[in-house]
């Protein structure tokens, strides 16, 4: 089992309760009037971020409520994202918290989705499921170059399953943008000018004709 120092300001040794409750606390005040290095300082104290607060969040759903992403990343900065890092943002995902899945992908998960397009469409389809107009347009920018047209109609039926209109609005707007996209990427760039051809010397093919035609000579 891990040991930490004892925090000197809190008045309670580490085997009373009070203690690992005020340490808590103390994070999540640290969360709360984000205070990086206080909130560095607990963490290597030994507070959890998974305790609940009076409010009944944990430390990083403290930080998605009050919209604190370095934060966020900091709570996080333990955490093994090659290993983790896609279960944990799809759990985000259905939980509805956008600060934490923005700072997972800015963090290594951006790369890994860019990687298997697969688990990138799974996620999708789960922001499509729960209906976060926010946490679905990150998913679809975070890679970049990505284009819904292949899967639009899934993801629509999804949305629409769960009657997410603002979702279902985000996916209508983004195909009509890949459509414009195609559409410019597509046409050539420079105008092509017909060429006229010079009106035909068939005097001139006559004796051409001659000239390549053995038998032409013979008598």
């Amino acid at each position: 089992m891990a040991t930490y120092e004892t925090d000197p300001e809190i008045g309670f040794d580490q085997d009373n309760p009070k203690y690992w409750r005020t340490l808590h606390l103390k994070l999540h005040y640290a969360i709360f009037v984000k205070d990086m290095a206080e909130v560095k300082r607990v963490l290597s104290l030994g507070a959890d971020i998974n305790f609940k607060n009076e409010y009944g969040y944990t430390a990083l759903e403290w930080a998605d409520h009050l919209k604190h992403l370095e934060v966020a990343k900091c709570l996080l900065q333990n955490m093994n994202i090659k290993l983790h890092g896609y279960v944990e943002i799809l759990k985000h995902i259905r939980t509805k918290h956008p600060i934490i899945v923005r700072a997972l992908l800015e963090m290594g998960v951006t790369g890994m989705l860019a990687k298997n397009k697969c688990y990138h469409r799974g996620l999708i389809l789960q922001a499509c499921r729960v209906g976060h107009p926010t946490i679905l347009q990150m998913l679809i920018n975070c890679v970049p170059g990505y284009m819904i047209t292949d899967y639009k109609q899934v993801y629509l039926q999804v949305a629409a399953s769960e009657h997410n209109d603002d979702v279902l609005e985000i996916l209508r707007e983004r195909a009509r943008q890949e459509e414009v996209w195609r559409e410019n990427y597509f046409r050539p760039r420079t105008s092509v000018t017909p060429v006229q051809l010079p009106p035909r010397d068939l005097e001139y093919e006559k004796i051409f004709d001659e000239y390549i035609n053995p038998d032409a000579y013979l008598p």
